[in-house]
């Protein structure tokens, strides 16, 4: 089911951009979704007080991140060559389908990853005296 998904994302950017390079961009968008939830399940653990990041810092911690986002790439990139995602076969209006899916899936993605982020409280604020 998710090669379907990943085979139906790398037809629709190749259908609307021929001179881009999809392979990549589809790599790119999932790799990019993944690091999403790695990054609310972190500010989830923070914001309940499970794990703390203070020690480095959001920031730092969003550029650690980054390299899980690599990873991933490289990941998918090992998993789904592209003979393996140009051999899939999908039904007609399918990649229409899950394409409008995963652009709702990610801007409902960013509007929590943006409510997670403003409900971070400065380190110590919550501290009795």
């Amino acid at each position: 089911m998710f090669e379907r998904i990943i085979a139906a994302t790398y037809r629709g950017i190749e259908n609307r951009r021929p001179g881009g390079i999809p392979y990549f961009q589809t790599h790119m968008a999932f790799a990019f979704l993944v690091w999403m939830h790695v990054l609310q399940i972190v500010l989830l653990l923070r914001i309940f007080y499970l794990f703390d990041i203070a020690f480095m810092g959001l920031t730092a911690f969003i550029g650690w991140s980054a390299v899980l986002f690599i990873g991933i790439i490289f990941l998918l990139r090992y998993l789904l060559p592209l003979e393996k995602l140009k051999a899939i076969e999908l039904k007609p209006g399918y990649v229409k389908k899950v394409n409008a899916y995963l652009i709702v899936y990610f801007i409902f993605n960013i509007i929590f990853l943006i409510v997670l982020i403003s409900k971070q409280s400065p380190p110590g604020a919550m501290q009795m005296r």
